[in-house]
């Protein structure tokens, strides 16, 4: 269940919100109305076309009195922040409603949409509104064949039934998409009737009309409860910041927050956080003048819409965010981007338009914004039942543009007239009713199943030849490749990962053909995709013309068809004779039997009714296949198939027959008799070897000593690397008659009868597994095998009832090492549930519940119910299943382990085990009890240099500078990588990097640099001095003293400073003398890994850290207290040497300015009177 939150106070800007209007903050009246007829609660589209349709249908003598209530700022929600596309559905989730509703309801929609689209048009140019409008045209983009075939026969389907709306609707598919688009690699588009605007400048035309006329609206003024009941008099109490209103009707058109105040709508309008951009060009590029939907699978798009001034809107971005859930479902933060998808539109136009390469288009504002996604995916309109005189208007899932303004119309009709739901027109999917509020189904949450990790791809592809790999790639029913798996190290495969069907596949290209080559690719296979459970062998092979038996019809084997293997036998192993050569076919000399699973496939395939379904499935993904010209996957001319007797030999070996004059006699066929044979599936032995097989007389030997049906080169060398099945096509006879001319025909049956075969194919996974971390495999990650091994130990499935704790100082790599841990474990334990949770605060974690009970749909408990108690209880009790659970950033020892903490919450069973990351070594104690907490110390030397290495790619350093850059850098993983991104940034050597830090100031500059790294929550800061202060305030709030002894020892030098010092300063400042609270604080600064003890009871921190506690105390300005504390401490300690090193202070080697300027102080540096 999703929790209901209220908007931030102020959202972040966006383009559209770039030029306000004089209404943005406007109060009709200083004070509220005690009352009124109608409340709208929300001030945006919804509100505005509500209030168009009021006005038009009503005099101001008979005008109902109206207030509208906005928490911010006018039309500062969804519609202030989307990409300003009015574009109607007309086949895409069209025929989705068709398939579920039936076409009469799904007509309804379409219909409903594009007379929106009319009324919107007509009311602009009516009323000369100046918003940018502009009618165009939209071209969506399929950019998968799978999506694409999908997409087809859904609108195949909606014009066969007649559907009005696909009138304006065109479609064209493979090259031509490609050139009428624009845009790269499409295999399919759309196009119809839509049209783009500045929604801010429409919406507040609107409200201007409104105001006018006398509606009352109160920007700023956010409503936090109604009343659960009305009045005697029949009236709602509306609570609000500045008092309270009464109201006989009240329209809630908050959309994303209605939850917030109705709470059966908290799971039925879900806070959904998107993301929106502006790009620019510095010069000349090609014109757009359509708007743009680039559909990468059934669920990602972005959406593109040029605008006047010749920038372009750019939204989406979909498939960067949407695994990190808690970033987006139920977030209403829109103060700030989801992290995640930063990146991702630098060089979108590049990418994926032609003619845009050279243009240096360029991302000139990103910002965010809250949707309202329906849980059941479509728009709830009309009156809340249970609540009389109470309506919604809300969950229009993103697409609101396309559907508000007529909505708006039907609420006016149920507002004035109390209308029926049949009289307002509206769409019969629209109505709210109690069996949709009823209704658990939360279809927002229904992402696909991406792969987490190489781990997750149980079926491998391997083909020898491109068109053969062409062939498979064009049957994907989506690709990850946007995904970087990469691969294990020294791995040279090259790979494409995608989906066919249910299966995760990972495609393997050979260099050549031959065995060689297929073992060493498949050995390399297995070590970067670790849990393959089947390798196809793909791609094309010759034949024999007969199997054994009569030479009839039902024994022929004619080019296309398919052959599986049930066997392979490498023919090309052979004994020498004085005479003769012999074939080895010995049970130690063959290759071994598929494995059971794959010999109960055969066996499935080969019985009379799957062999009809799968021969069918082939036939029609062939079908799919020969639709795309460039694949050439038609059967061949007649003629081209010719079989000649054994001993006829070719004429010219260099050109082919129908050239030569091959005429010898050839062989009768009865398929061929038939016009275009259809292809068929035999099942066989295949003969595998490094020779092409060119004989007729050689081929039928070789058949008739060791029982094979075709010949082939890769098979054998797969074979004992990986559970094996080859699917080839018959592209030839295995004579001296090579024919290339039916290669890619032969190539397209063979991947048509891959997919099929698939079908069939089931995957023995783990039962109720469930994988939620928030973030990929780090392949850069190096190092800390030893704490990756204290981890295996501590957490091995024979202890129950584990916890292990990792602790040091932030940024030294602690969420990299549980990362890694989880991965590996993943990989060998499939059967485990894991569960990540950031728990740097009680909301996230309470965020990370949240999702971790929608994802094992835990029964919600009732409304008073904590989230956080019904994950742990049925964690504990219901999930049977072995679990680990990853509480990241548990720093806080108060917030966790304090009275009431949030540490009852952590869930504690036999078949559980508990990984936390904390910067607290308290925190680590208390949650292992004293047992099974790790320390997570700098790297070793070999360890930061390698880990330089590979964030540094392809520049080349001295192993000497890595290794004195390492050091300077204290060898923190988290600084070496923010070095390592700030040196690619602006390509700088590592030696041009070293000058930069010899100055202090530049020093503390670069570590309060933001770069980016993988494997960082969203909201973590990646700036180093950042992460740093964050511990500073934490160890402040735990304790007073150990915040001032911090405080105070970053003004002396970084090592040996006396205890002494620390516990006069105890005894000067707080006037007593207390060596338990000195312990205590002490104790807190070295269980955040601050500070480390020195000789004669003396402490030693971090220059780094210093470095940044120094800038921190002038950001928080309290540097001059604790400068003159340690001025009185030295003078009392040392007076003759501070007489003196006051007297040249201002000519000290080490001084800091304050952000003002002007006083500087000195580094209290004693080391040479120690010595």
């Amino acid at each position: 269940m999703c929790p209901a939150s209220f908007p931030p106070p102020e959202g972040m800007s966006s383009f559209w919100r770039t030029e306000p209007g004089n209404l943005d903050n406007h109060r009709s009246t200083a004070e509220l109305p005690p009352w009124v007829d109608i409340a709208i609660i929300g001030a945006g589209y919804s509100a505005a076309s509500i209030l168009t349709h009021i006005l038009e249908t009503t005099s101001p003598e008979d005008r109902p009195s109206i207030l509208v209530l906005e928490a911010r700022q006018l039309c500062s929600g969804a519609t202030g922040r989307n990409g300003g596309h009015l574009k109607p559905d007309s086949y895409n989730a069209i025929a989705g409603y068709a398939s579920e509703y039936g076409i009469e309801a799904a007509a309804e929609v379409a219909s409903f949409e594009a007379a929106n689209v009319g009324a919107v048009t007509e009311y602009i140019q009516q009323n000369k509104v100046d918003c940018d409008f502009v009618l165009t045209r939209a071209v969506d983009v399929q950019l998968s064949t799978g999506h694409q075939r999908r997409i087809k026969e859904g609108y195949d389907k909606l014009i066969a039934a007649g559907l009005e709306t696909t009138n304006n609707t065109f479609s064209v598919e493979g090259k031509d998409a490609e050139m009428m688009s624009g845009v790269k690699g499409a295999k399919g588009c759309f196009t119809y009737t839509a049209g783009h605007l500045w929604p801010y400048k429409l919406i507040h035309h609107m409200f201007s009309g409104a105001i006018k006329q006398g509606i009352n609206l109160q920007t700023n003024t956010p409503v936090t409860s109604v009343s659960d009941t009305q009045d005697a008099t029949g009236h709602w109490t509306l609570r609000t910041s500045r008092g309270e209103v009464r109201a006989r009707k009240v329209v809630f058109v908050t959309n994303a927050y209605t939850g917030s105040l109705l709470p059966e709508y908290k799971d039925k309008i879900i806070p959904y956080r998107a993301v929106c951009s502006r790009i620019k060009t510095p010069g000349s590029h090609p014109l757009l003048n359509n708007t743009y939907a680039l559909r990468f699978s059934d669920w990602n798009f972005d959406y593109l819409i040029p605008r006047l001034d010749g920038s372009i809107i750019v939204g989406g971005a979909r498939d960067a965010y949407i695994r990190s859930v808690d970033s987006w479902y139920g977030n209403v933060d829109d103060t700030q981007v989801i992290d995640e998808v930063r990146s991702y539109f630098d060089g979108y136009m590049q990418r994926h338009f032609h003619g845009w390469e050279d243009t240096g288009a360029y991302v000139d504002d990103i910002w965010t914004g809250i949707m309202g996604y329906s849980s059941d995916r479509l728009p709830r309109v009309g009156p809340i039942p249970g609540r009389p005189g109470m309506f919604i208007m809300g969950g229009f899932t993103g697409h609101g543009m396309p559907q508000i303004y007529l909505c708006g119309q039907a609420m006016a009709k149920f507002l004035l007239n109390n209308a029926s739901f049949k009289e307002t027109g509206l769409p019969r999917l629209f109505e709210e009713t109690q069996a949709r509020l009823a209704d658990p189904r939360d279809r927002v949450l229904e992402l696909p199943q991406r792969p987490v990790s190489r781990a997750d791809f149980p079926l491998a592809i391997i083909c020898a030849l491109s068109l053969e790999a062409d062939a498979i790639e064009a049957l994907f029913d989506e690709y990850w490749d946007c995904h970087a798996y990469s691969k294990a190290p020294g791995d040279p495969n090259s790979y494409s990962t995608g989906r066919i069907g249910h299966h995760n596949v990972v495609l393997a290209y050979m260099p050549e053909a031959g065995k060689a080559n297929g073992a060493a690719v498949a050995t390399n296979c297995r070590v970067s995709f670790p849990r393959v459970k089947l390798a196809i062998v793909v791609g094309v092979c010759g034949v024999i013309p007969f199997t054994p038996g009569p030479r009839d019809a039902h024994h022929e084997i004619i080019l296309g068809d398919v052959i599986v293997s049930q066997s392979v036998v490498q023919y090309d192993l052979r004994r020498q004779y004085p005479a003769t050569f012999e074939y080895k076919d010995t049970n130690e000399e063959a290759l071994g039997r598929p494995n059971v699973e794959i010999r109960s496939l055969l066996s499935k395939l080969k019985s009379l009714r799957s062999r009809r379904a799968f021969e069918s499935d082939m036939r029609k993904f062939l079908s799919i296949l020969q639709e795309d010209r460039e694949l050439s996957a038609h059967y061949p001319e007649p003629g081209t198939d010719r079989l000649f007797e054994a001993t006829y030999r070719h004429v010219d070996n260099d050109v082919p027959c129908d050239k030569c004059g091959c005429d010898g006699k050839l062989v009768p066929r009865q398929r061929l008799r038939q016009g275009v044979p259809e292809p068929r599936v035999h099942f066989g032995r295949i003969a595998s070897g490094d020779t092409v097989m060119k004989s007729g007389e050689e081929r039928d030997d070789i058949a008739r000593k060791l029982g094979v049906i075709a010949f082939e080169m890769e098979s054998a060398g797969v074979w004992d690397s990986l559970p094996c099945l080859v699917v080839k096509g018959a592209c030839d006879y295995a004579d001296s008659h090579k024919a290339k001319a039916t290669q890619k025909y032969a190539a397209a049956t063979a991947a048509a009868c891959t997919k099929a075969i698939l079908r069939h194919w089931v995957v023995s996974t783990p039962p109720g597994s469930t994988v939620l971390v928030p973030f990929p495999p780090n392949d850069d990650f190096v190092g800390r095998q030893d704490i990756i091994g204290n981890l295996r130990q501590q957490l091995s499935p024979e202890k129950s009832h584990a916890v292990a704790a990792v602790f040091g100082l932030g940024g030294v790599g602690k969420t990299q090492i549980a990362l890694a841990y989880v991965h590996e474990l993943h990989a060998q334990s499939p059967e485990l549930s894991i569960f990540w949770v950031y728990a740097n605060n009680e909301e996230r974690m309470r965020q990370a519940y949240a999702n971790i009970m929608q994802q094992l749909k835990i029964p919600c408990g009732g409304e008073k119910s904590d989230v956080l108690e019904r994950v742990k209880q049925w964690l504990e009790a219901q999930h049977h299943k072995p679990w680990l659970m990853v509480i990241d950033n548990v720093d806080e020892l108060d917030l966790f382990y304090g009275t009431g903490g949030l540490s009852r919450y952590f869930p504690t069973c036999a078949h559980g085990k508990l990984l936390i990351t904390t910067r607290n070594r308290q925190v680590a104690v208390r949650a292992t009890k004293g047992r099974g907490f790790i320390e997570v110390s700098r790297m070793t030397d070999s360890e930061a240099r390698e880990l330089l290495g590979a964030h540094l790619g392809c520049l080349e350093s001295d192993i000497a500078d890595l290794s004195t850059l390492a050091l300077k850098l204290e060898y923190l993983p988290l600084i070496l990588v923010q070095a390592a991104a700030f040196i690619q940034e602006n390509s700088i050597s590592v030696r041009e990097y070293l000058a930069l830090l010899k100055n202090d100031k530049n020093m503390v500059e670069l570590l309060n640099e933001d770069f980016e790294t993988s494997g960082k929550d969203p909201d973590s800061l990646r700036a180093v001095a950042r992460t740093w202060m964050i511990s500073f305030r934490q160890i402040r709030h735990q304790n007073k003293l150990a915040g001032e002894l911090l405080s105070l020892v970053s003004t002396f030098h970084h090592q040996h400073i006396s205890g002494n010092l620390l516990v006069d300063y105890v005894s000067c400042v707080y006037d007593r003398e207390s060596s338990l609270e000195l312990v205590k604080a002490i104790g807190v600064l070295k269980a955040f890994s601050i500070v480390s003890a020195a000789k004669d009871n003396g402490i030693s921190m971090h220059r780094l850290i210093q470095l940044v506690m120094r800038r921190w105390l002038f950001q928080e300005g309290i540097v001059e207290n604790f400068l003159q504390n340690a001025m009185m401490l030295m003078h009392r300690n040392y007076e003759e040497i501070v007489d003196r090193q006051s007297r040249s202070m201002r000519e000290s080697d080490y001084t800091y300015e304050q952000p003002q300027g002007g006083s500087c102080y000195m580094e209290m540096d004693f080391t040479s009177w120690h010595q």
